[in-house]
């Protein structure tokens, strides 16, 4: 009866503390913190739209919340303090042109708690546009009737020519296959504040004549998001004046 009376309070207790431990979970905040979704896309060409990250299983506090990511804050968006409904945030438009970038929220404490909001970018922003992502193949075109002309006999092409982002200039892209023979190698500059693309004065590489390119100009129309695009170059090169035309595949 002794032992029986013992095994009792033995249960009881154990079942208190848990029934404690219980009470504590529910009332903490941060570890029992999780967020609702995962991730999430806003488009920056809804801009000045406060944004909600909603989350669940208790209180959260500023403190306990980590953000990080590429995007910028003060540039790319403000953080605006914890409410009733979640962090919230705002979107700033700008015409700045910039990949998408991502806001990273954690809650170190959680072990679910991260949560990551895509910026997507406006496709319509080109200021500042530089050359990386206009990386890959495009269709080289070359016309000998005059500059301005792009049309008529006297042109070559079209053939396959391949850019390749430059490792330390970020508005520089190489490529070979210059003047549609694979051994000749030269690079192209993107200016975004002005909108223009040009060959910068050089000699091509592999051309044992040792001709320049000088006295280059040319305009772009691209769509980064669709990942197509135009440029047209006017250029002096071997002797001549005439029109180099890229377009994106």
């Amino acid at each position: 009866m002794k032992n029986i009376k013992y095994l009792y309070q033995f249960f009881f207790a154990l079942s208190l503390s848990v029934s404690l431990i219980g009470c504590s979970d529910d009332d903490s905040s941060g570890s029992g913190v999780t967020f609702t979704g995962i991730a999430s896309s806003l488009f920056e060409d809804n801009a000045t739209t406060t944004v909600t990250i909603p989350y669940r299983g208790g209180s959260l506090s500023e403190d306990e919340v980590v953000i990080s990511g590429s995007a910028t804050v003060g540039e790319d968006y403000t953080f605006d303090g914890i409410t009733e409904g979640g962090l919230s945030f705002t979107i700033l438009e700008d015409d700045k042109w910039e990949l998408n970038e991502t806001i990273i929220v954690r809650i170190p404490s959680s072990q679910n708690g991260t949560h990551t909001v895509t910026l997507v970018s406006d496709c319509a922003d080109e200021d500042g546009i530089a050359a990386a992502p206009f990386a890959g193949n495009w269709s080289a075109t070359e016309f000998y009737c005059g500059l301005g002309v792009t049309t008529g006999s006297c042109d070559f092409g079209p053939y396959t020519v391949t850019m390749e982002k430059d490792a330390d200039n970020p508005n520089r892209l190489h490529f070979a296959n210059f003047y549609g023979t694979a051994a000749l190698h030269a690079y192209i500059d993107f200016d975004g504040a002005a909108g223009t693309v040009r060959f910068p004065d050089q000699d091509v590489e592999g051309d044992t004549s040792d001709p320049a390119i000088t006295a280059s100009t040319g305009t772009y129309t691209v769509d980064v998001c669709a990942g197509t695009g135009t440029l047209i170059i006017n250029l002096n090169y071997d002797g001549g004046d005439w029109i180099y035309q890229f377009v994106k595949q």
